[in-house]
């Protein structure tokens, strides 16, 4: 079957404290055929939205993107378990007092997570950096990385090197970077 993520906008309901509308996370698990399996958002006061699902190693899935608490406009990078069933397991945010997003993540053959999107570094200096984040297998960071200049920097896509490292793909003046497994370019 296949499993389809994203974002929905979220209509304004009585009893909602933050101003409306926000997105929140979209989930579709269908079969071969189309036939629905789970359909669900996950639903409470924060925004949310997926760049990048994966099936683990052991059937869970684990989900990219950002959340945000509205009214504020600053979103983290997000990161999520969930189960076959779409039960979220876990879930944790990354990032500063700014901007800050993940677009790709992969499963890392030694635990844990790869995380790739974008951060921003102080308000007075608003150009994104590329931004790579390792979990353990809770989520718990173990190192966060950033690689830029003073224009704009955005890490898309990244993959597990044959040695460990990683290999991203991105935007700007670092569109292509190859790092050791401790984020060292």
């Amino acid at each position: 079957g296949y499993i389809i993520v994203g974002a929905t906008i979220h209509p304004w309901e009585e009893g909602y404290t933050v101003p409306s509308p926000f997105y929140q996370a979209y989930i579709i698990r269908v079969t071969s055929d189309g036939t629905i399996l789970f359909e669900k958002t996950i639903d409470d006061e924060r925004t949310r939205a997926i760049s990048r699902i994966i099936r683990t190693k052991d059937g869970t899935y684990a989900i990219a993107g950002s959340t945000s608490n509205p009214p504020d406009h600053d979103s983290d990078a997000y990161l999520a378990l969930m189960s076959e069933d779409g039960t979220i397991l876990w879930e944790r945010a990354f990032g500063g007092e700014h901007y800050d997003s993940a677009f790709d993540l992969v499963e890392v053959e030694s635990g844990g997570f790869a995380i790739i999107g974008e951060t921003t570094r102080t308000e007075s200096h608003p150009n994104q950096d590329i931004y790579l984040i390792r979990t353990d297998d809770a989520g718990e960071v173990l190192f966060e990385k950033s690689y830029g200049d003073k224009y704009t920097d955005s890490g898309h896509s990244i993959s597990i090197t044959r040695d460990g490292g990683f290999i991203i793909a991105g935007d700007g003046a670092f569109s292509l970077i190859r790092t050791d497994e401790s984020g060292s370019i």
